[in-house]
């Protein structure tokens, strides 16, 4: 994992690429109508008070209470609507205008996408050749479904952040044996995602994963643990600094609820419209459906919301570009089990292998926003969308590029014709989020 593609013209592609997605969003975010997103009425009411008022709300508040459900997302972090709140404010100097001010607030996701991508980019440069990172990069940050979510008010689009930015610091960590200023990165990275939505909690798990079995197994100096105490302990100081104050300020004030979550169902029974209580909420456990006869439905359904579906998940693309991005992944999927003993050993000339442990790590990262969704949807309240599972995005498109890689270096012995094929994949891809931001209007 070393970086192969530090050129100053490399750079200044890189940065093109990225003022062009900022437009692209920008333009999606003006142009895409008010709440013609999943709950964004009820997430805006939180940036809209903290901006009015000056100060968080408690997630009872009836200000931010929704009337149907009866419970508010002010129960959960809400660093990403208080940077909303923050644009708000400097719109409001230039116009308080309503429409300004909804925009200001979307920029947010909009920045947390670009640095989606601006990581993603690094990634790139550190693991493939040159076309293969503009592959990554394209099929990360042009995936309709990545895109919708950097268009309106939501605090998937920081997560989505955070999962890219540790990913990068998995392979910087192995790169410079964790040293202290890879480690405050992780640190800083693990905080934004704790603050950010829990179906991106696995990345901290992941990280930890990480974390412990390279620095015990594959540096110079095996089973280190002072290092790995000293280190550890700087990552979880730095995380309850930064992230802490959060699940304290709830602790204090929800009874000692540190993650919401008890005192959110509580208001929802109380105050829920009577079909909306999460007592009378029938889910398919409690009806008696097979776990299979469900999957069957819900892993398509969520296929499609991944690639991209609009407005309240009912505005669909043409089913050319399902079909499309199937291909993709599952001859990226195809790509990979040829890779598979080369990206999965964990040792080798018996010793062990940091790459295995990443790319085992990556998978788990996949695997678990997937399970997460899943069984809120088999055992909570049956929403199969492709948004939930979407943190897993940057492991998942760097498998099917890699993938992808592998195909084409196995059966594109030119190289030119082979940067061909790839430039045709990303026009396509291009032409294909042109028409989706038609699809939002």
């Amino acid at each position: 994992m070393t970086d192969t593609n530090n050129t100053g013209r490399g750079t200044a592609k890189e940065l093109l690429f990225l003022l062009f997605l900022f437009v692209l969003l920008v333009g999606w975010a003006v142009a895409l109508p008010y709440n013609h997103a999943p709950d964004e009425e009820i997430r805006f009411a939180i940036p809209r008070y903290i901006y009015e008022h000056g100060t968080l709300p408690h997630g009872g508040d009836e200000q931010i209470r929704n009337p149907i459900w009866g419970s508010s997302y002010g129960f959960y972090p809400v660093l990403s609507y208080m940077i909303s709140a923050l644009f708000m404010k400097i719109a409001s100097v230039f116009s308080a205008d309503a429409q300004v001010l909804l925009t200001a607030a979307r920029m947010t996701s909009v920045l947390f996408t670009v640095g989606t991508a601006f990581f993603v980019i690094r990634i790139g440069k550190k693991v493939f050749p040159e076309c293969g990172k503009w592959l990554l990069v394209i099929l990360t940050a042009l995936l309709p479904g990545a895109l919708f979510i950097g268009s309106y008010v939501n605090n998937d689009a920081m997560a989505i952040f955070s999962a890219a930015w540790m990913v990068y610091i998995w392979i910087k960590g192995i790169e410079t044996e964790w040293n202290y200023k890879t480690c405050a990165q992780l640190g800083a990275a693990m905080s934004i995602c704790l603050l950010s939505y829990y179906n991106a909690y696995g990345f901290l798990v992941c990280s930890f994963l990480l974390f412990v079995t390279t620095v015990l197994l594959c540096q110079k100096k095996q089973w280190d643990w002072k290092q790995l105490f000293q280190k550890g302990i700087f990552i979880a100081a730095l995380v309850v600094l930064l992230a802490g104050w959060w699940f304290v300020r709830n602790y204090i004030i929800y009874d000692g609820d540190f993650l919401g979550m008890r005192t959110s169902n509580q208001y929802a029974e109380q105050y829920a419209q009577s079909v909306y209580k999460p007592s009378r909420h029938e889910t398919p456990f409690t009806s008696g459906q097979s776990f299979f006869t469900v999957f069957r439905s819900w892993a398509p359904t969520v296929f499609y919301g991944f690639v991209g579906v609009f407005g309240y998940m009912e505005i669909f693309l043409p089913k050319w570009i399902y079909i499309f991005y199937l291909l993709l992944f599952v001859t990226g999927m195809i790509g990979c089990l040829m890779n598979i003993k080369k990206l999965f050993a964990l040792r080798e000339n018996g010793k062990w292998r940091a790459k295995g442990f990443f790319h085992w790590v990556m998978f788990v990262a996949i695997v678990i926003p997937n399970l997460l969704n899943l069984y809120y949807s088999f055992l909570v309240d049956y929403q199969p969308q492709g948004r939930y599972s979407m943190p897993m995005l940057v492991p998942f498109m760097y498998f099917a590029a890699v993938g992808l890689q592998t195909i084409a270096d196995k059966f594109i012995k030119n190289e030119k014709i082979q940067k061909v094929v790839f430039l045709i994949t990303a026009l396509l891809i291009l032409g294909i989020a042109g028409y989706s931001f038609l699809q939002i209007r």
